[in-house]
């Protein structure tokens, strides 16, 4: 877990400091959909272990539920930040793609090593 932390502080440093060279929204952008991701991947994370303590009956229900509240207030909040013009539409994607990139890197390295345990 320590070792995804520093990735996904790596990744985002240098993806900023990549975006701040073309431009200072392009690089706020690029952090806040960053942000989004690790935040929804942290969700994710949350529901996956509660649904291990949850009864057999319950799961379905619990995971459909989280599954569209996480997509809702994603989207949701991706929609307001553009709509608002807070932040640029493209780079804000492209750091949502670079978190969910790192996240599935991530897992199967974390995969592998314990296949070769």
């Amino acid at each position: 877990m320590k070792f995804a932390a520093v990735v996904n502080i790596a990744v985002l440093a240098v993806g900023t400091l990549v975006c701040w060279f073309i431009n200072i929204s392009v690089a706020f952008g690029f952090v806040v959909g960053y942000i989004i991701g690790v935040l929804n991947a942290v969700w994710l994370r949350r529901t996956a272990k509660k649904i291990t303590s949850l009864p057999l009956a319950k799961v379905g229900r619990h995971v459909a539920f989280n599954y569209y509240l996480r997509f809702f207030i994603t989207v949701a909040s991706f929609a307001a930040l553009i709509y608002l013009r807070l932040v640029n539409p493209w780079s804000t994607l492209t750091g949502l793609v670079a978190s969910i990139t790192t996240l599935i890197i991530l897992t199967i390295l974390s995969a592998r090593e314990e296949a070769l345990k």
